[in-house]
């Protein structure tokens, strides 16, 4: 019902990131839809005029998840936030991924109101997606900016919700993997190849590995150079391997050194 009020509480252990949910709506179970379950500080919409920057647009302090709604047609929802010179933050909207019927673009823009940067698709790996995604952005020097989002077709109404989760930008990398599936007879092997995807200045050497073999199946795996950006892993069947089916998992890991003298794992 239009009037009706959800509160939802998930578990502590929730695992971060896009779930399926349900509630009970006067004690009646919903279907299921979608929540992002984030570490990052939410901050809501706020009532009133926020389309222009000269509207005083509603300030949130980064880090920050920010929540809210493309309300009607040619709706644009405008946040402020200070950065200072050279802090890199990104910005990704959760939209279409989450069930929203928004298509969004989003701009960040200086207290001119000039176009720093702006994206309306967005690119992971090899796949392109309708939310939009500001990776990396370094801010010219101190002060006020503006992050400015609508509907692509300025469309608005009850179902075009965000969520955009504006986050410091660390290096970190993706993997890629030339296959989907790789078939294995009896005391045979089979390299699969993978590839790195450095992102936000990492530049380091991955070492691959891979999880969830079948029994009777065994990997050698390599590094990713610090100078290349593809390795190798060398699947084998043993000759008395039984037939069977698993879903695997690649995996690199590398280890960046911090300012202070410690090291920063990914995986």
């Amino acid at each position: 019902a239009a009037d009706a009020s959800v509160s939802l509480t998930l578990p502590s252990e929730s695992p971060i990131g896009l779930r399926q949910v349900a509630a009970a709506v006067a004690g009646q179970p919903t279907n299921d839809f979608t929540v992002i379950a984030s570490t990052v500080p939410q901050a809501i919409e706020a009532a009133g005029d926020n389309n222009t920057i000269a509207a005083a647009p509603q300030a949130v302090a980064l880090p920050a998840a920010i929540n809210g709604r493309i309300e009607s047609a040619a709706d644009i929802d405008v946040f402020s936030f200070e950065a200072a010179a050279g802090d890199k933050w990104s910005f990704e909207v959760f939209a279409r991924r989450a069930g929203s019927e928004l298509d969004p673009v989003v701009r960040l823009l200086n207290d001119k109101g000039a176009v720093l940067i702006e994206n309306d698709d967005a690119r992971w790996g090899r796949l392109t997606h309708a939310d939009s995604w500001i990776e990396n952005w370094a801010a010219p020097a101190a002060g006020k900016y503006f992050l400015e989002i609508r509907d692509l077709h300025l469309r608005g109404g009850p179902g075009f919700t965000y969520l955009i989760q504006a986050t410091k930008a660390q290096p970190y990398f993706e993997l890629e993997v030339d296959t989907d599936k790789t078939q294995l007879a009896p005391g045979v092997n089979s390299p699969v190849y993978v590839r790195v995807v450095r992102k936000n200045g990492f530049t380091g050497e991955v070492t691959l590995g891979v999880e969830g073999l079948p029994p009777g199946v065994t990997a050698t795996t390599g590094r990713i150079l610090e100078s290349g950006q593809d390795g190798v892993v060398i699947l084998q069947a043993a000759a008395n391997a039984p037939a069977g089916v698993a879903t695997i998992r690649f995996t690199g890991s590398a280890t960046l050194p911090q300012p202070d003298g410690s090291a920063l794992s990914l995986t």
